[in-house]
């Protein structure tokens, strides 16, 4: 009986372990918390360290901006969860293109709110998204013949 009693608790011990770290690395980064720990002038690196890598990125002239989204694994998942009106929380953040000092890129500004705002809000994520979708459509017809 007590060799039986061990090995239940063994289980049951392995199975709450798993558990717990489940737990610990699925933790949603993209928070209002861990937003409001990002500072302007605060190095790229640090930003990761915190958030994780992008969901998504863009350039332009002036600027990297780097985008976190808490639900779907990539940018066309996000997408298609606020197409259905599910609500996707994000993280933007703008990077400067020269590097400063030792800190290498730093944060020159950050937004936090509700993706469906920010992709249908006329900024260039809804642009890009436009551009992506029409190039993927034309692809489509081409790859299927339609």
């Amino acid at each position: 009986m007590s060799l039986m009693k061990n090995r239940i608790q063994k289980y049951v011990m392995l199975i709450l372990l798993g558990v717990m770290i489940f737990t610990l690395t699925s933790c949603n980064k993209v928070t209002k918390n861990n937003y409001n720990k990002i500072t302007i002038g605060m190095s790229k690196n640090d930003v990761i360290l915190l958030l994780g890598n992008p969901t998504a990125t863009y350039t332009n002239l002036a600027s990297d901006e780097y985008l976190w989204l808490d639900k779907g694994n990539t940018f066309d998942d996000a997408v298609e969860l606020v197409k259905k009106d599910k609500t996707v929380m994000y993280i933007s953040i703008m990077f400067s293109l020269e590097f400063t000092d030792n800190k290498g890129q730093i944060v020159i500004s950050k937004e936090y709110g509700n993706f469906k705002e920010k992709l249908y809000g006329g900024t260039k994520w809804a642009i890009l998204i436009h551009v992506y979708q029409t190039i993927k459509e034309k692809i489509n017809q081409i790859l299927f013949f339609q």
